[in-house]
């Protein structure tokens, strides 16, 4: 699954650090979200919404590429500090103050 939850015109500036954020609801539909609902928050602001043509199902093999675009080209002057994957759907509010 690619292009789906987005932001519009991020203003990223190389060095300075940034906070992504990817929630994903599962079929039971946590905190009263449409079931497979995907969201991306930047810094805590909320991009927009899409919901997921169909469950997840397990895969023998999976790709995640972070810091680069779909067609391999790379995103310099990036690098990730932490990486956090939780089986909690976390509430927005939550998610703007940080998930400290």
């Amino acid at each position: 699954m690619t292009n789906t939850a987005f932001i519009n015109n991020p203003s990223i500036v190389a060095g300075l650090p940034y906070v992504i954020v990817i929630r994903r609801s599962s079929a039971s539909g946590e905190l009263n979200l449409t079931a497979g609902t995907i969201d991306i928050f930047l810094n805590g602001a909320k991009g927009t919404a899409d919901v997921a043509a169909s469950d997840l199902t397990e895969a023998s093999t999976s790709d995640m590429t972070l810091g680069g675009l779909e067609d391999g080209t790379q995103l310099g002057n990036c690098y990730f500090a932490e990486i956090m994957i939780s089986p909690i759907v976390f509430a927005d509010v939550e998610i703007a103050g940080g998930l400290s």
